[in-house]
């Protein structure tokens, strides 16, 4: 099976105050999905998160990558968060369209997930929470392109298990790995920018990331819902 994926761009906003607003992510680059990988903390930190430097309080004396990076620690220090990622894939040529749409939540130290993936093809509804270190799992019913209805029962999963389906456990800002990198280790992201100082205060910046790089532990949760 072989992933043909482009290049990621990522989309964010921030205030002036350095809160989050949204953010938004299309997809990547060159992954097989017959690839050996190798075993990895499920908890462990995939994006760069940093404060903000004394006297500096604004977007604007940031990059985008130095943005994003203040952003993902807020994001990391919030106690209660909540959004809805959604997208549209056009697959095979456009001979079929999959919708996607992705909820996730935190608070006080729990998450939940909900991952809907329809098409008159193939259709996959997930539900995932994680709290205290059990991993939990429950899986939709779905009539072709239409959630209807979920299990009555939930499912613990062992982390080698969830590891192999899912890759990390979804509790940054971003199911992506965002990094800069350092002399010995390559970073994700590509390049950075502004894309506009917005009318109601905020700041949008545009990232551009490895497809490979950026994918390596979101690939594991694309190809469990992809089968």
């Amino acid at each position: 099976m072989r992933w043909n994926l482009k290049r990621a761009k990522m989309l964010f906003a921030l205030i002036p105050a350095i809160s989050i607003v949204f953010f938004i992510l299309t997809s990547n680059n060159n992954i097989f999905a017959d690839q050996s990988f190798a075993a990895f903390d499920i908890y462990m930190q995939i994006c760069d998160a940093a404060q903000p430097e004394e006297g500096k309080n604004s977007p604007r004396d940031y990059d985008a990558a130095q943005n994003f990076a203040i952003a993902a620690d807020v994001y990391n220090k919030t106690d209660s968060v909540q959004g809805t990622i959604t997208g549209t894939v056009n697959a095979l040529g456009g001979f079929y369209t999959q919708k996607v749409q992705n909820y996730h939540a935190k608070t006080a130290g729990h998450i939940f997930t909900e991952s809907i993936s329809l098409s008159a093809i193939a259709s996959v509804a997930e539900q995932r929470y994680f709290k205290d270190g059990a991993l939990l799992y429950r899986k939709g019913e779905t009539s072709g392109s239409t959630v209807t209805g979920w299990a009555s029962g939930v499912t613990e999963l062992a982390p080698a298990v969830y590891r192999q389906r899912y890759g990390i456990v979804p509790q940054e800002i971003s199911k992506y790995s965002v990094t800069s990198g350092n002399g010995e280790k390559e970073g994700s992201i590509i390049s950075g920018s502004l894309v506009s100082e917005n009318a109601d205060g905020t700041f949008t910046y545009e990232l551009i990331l490895n497809g490979e790089l950026a994918q390596k532990y979101s690939r594991y949760e694309m190809m469990t819902l992809r089968a």
